[in-house]
């Protein structure tokens, strides 16, 4: 069973692709039946998880210098095309099905269409007009589809006349390896009440709406912070008022003991997103018992259950409202933690590995 995965999707920062491809990757090397070879890109750091988890007789790693994405990615594909197609199974752990001809059977792990739903994410036409077109061959030339949520397998049904190929296997969080009594203090800010927001500085995380809502919050909360993390985030200084910029702090790519940190001594976790195909954060939130704000639509409320407060994304009085409840009222903030902490025991990333593996096996049988 010689399997062909591509894993270029993990990076150095952990975005929600990357902490996918690597929590399957755990599992599916386990197999021992299953020859692996995994190209990934040649900019991981020596030190990345990744080097740790296929050290196995039963993997071989390809280092390329092949992004997740981009017409370079689907010209430099050619050069390995006889590889490929040397295999049995060819599986795409991000959303982009290469351009080249692949002979045999490919999976590809859709994580979201939002690029499909919105033409404002990317400033480039270009670009977005190329995403669109990576995504669309995904749907159409793919043998076998993964979609991580119900949510993002309804949304590739729009788009397709098959669904039977369609399997949903959603996302886990490593809630079981997290010791709670180990977690400190990083930043200065956290000696002071704030507020927590994660995402990319992209048009989906709707960081215009939470800056706004912040803004009207500060006047009720006069201490409260706001922070804010992840890629291109510091950009968001210049929708800073000055009545605000001092107690809003921007951060860029943080580490996994950062992260942690900011999510277990916040006040809050504000995510309301206006697309997402599962919503990660909301379980990592939940494990680190930080009570979330979430949106109602999209895979949000999918993902959260019961154990949020869910509003319309773009209701800047709703988010407002439900900001102050959770933070001026122990007992709503108290129970939503207990309800958080229950949620979670929903998502396995073993679970999804094991579903991962029996696809596999599905294809390979036939």
């Amino acid at each position: 069973m010689k399997i062909f995965i591509d894993a270029t999707s993990i990076t150095n920062y952990p975005s929600g692709v990357s902490i996918y491809s690597l929590n399957i990757l755990k599992g599916i090397v386990l197999y021992p039946k299953f020859k692996l070879t995994i190209l990934y890109n040649y900019k991981l750091n020596k030190d990345h998880e990744f080097f740790s988890i296929i050290k196995r007789t039963n993997v071989t790693i390809l280092k390329k210098n092949i992004n997740s994405i981009g017409p370079i990615r689907d010209i430099k594909y050619n050069l390995i095309k006889a590889l490929i197609n040397s295999h049995d199974l060819y599986h795409c752990l991000s959303s982009y099905l290469p351009l080249i001809k692949i002979k045999i059977p490919t999976v590809v792990t859709i994580h979201d269409l939002k690029h499909l739903r919105n033409n404002n994410l990317i400033g480039c036409f270009l670009k977005s007009f190329y995403i669109k077109i990576l995504l669309k061959n995904s749907i159409k030339k793919s043998n076998y589809l993964i979609a991580i949520s119900k949510f993002t397998y309804r949304d590739i049904k729009t788009f397709l006349s098959n669904p039977n190929k369609v399997q949903i296997i959603t996302e886990g969080v490593n809630h079981k390896n997290i010791n709670l009594n180990n977690i400190n203090k990083i930043f200065n800010f956290q000696s002071k009440q704030y507020i927590f927001c994660l995402g990319n500085n992209v048009v989906n995380k709707n960081f215009k709406t939470i800056i706004n809502c912040f803004k009207k919050f500060r006047k009720i909360n006069k201490n409260s912070q706001l922070v804010i993390a992840g890629k291109s985030t510091k950009k968001l200084s210049t929708n800073l008022s000055d009545e605000i910029k001092d107690s809003v702090h921007l951060l860029d790519q943080i580490t996994n003991d950062q992260l942690h940190s900011l999510y277990y001594y916040s006040s809050c976790f504000l995510y309301p997103s206006l697309y997402e195909g599962f919503g990660l954060p909301i379980l990592e939130a939940m494990t680190f018992k930080c009570p979330v704000i979430t949106t109602e639509n999209s895979a949000c409320s999918e993902t959260a259950g019961n154990a949020a407060i869910l509003v319309d994304p773009l209701n800047e009085k709703q988010i407002l409202n439900s900001l102050i409840k959770i933070i001026n009222d122990k007992n709503i903030s108290n129970q939503l933690i207990d309800l958080g902490l229950i949620n979670i025991k929903k998502y396995s990333w073993q679970n999804a590995t094991n579903m991962t593996k029996m696809l596999y096996k599905k294809i390979l049988a036939k």
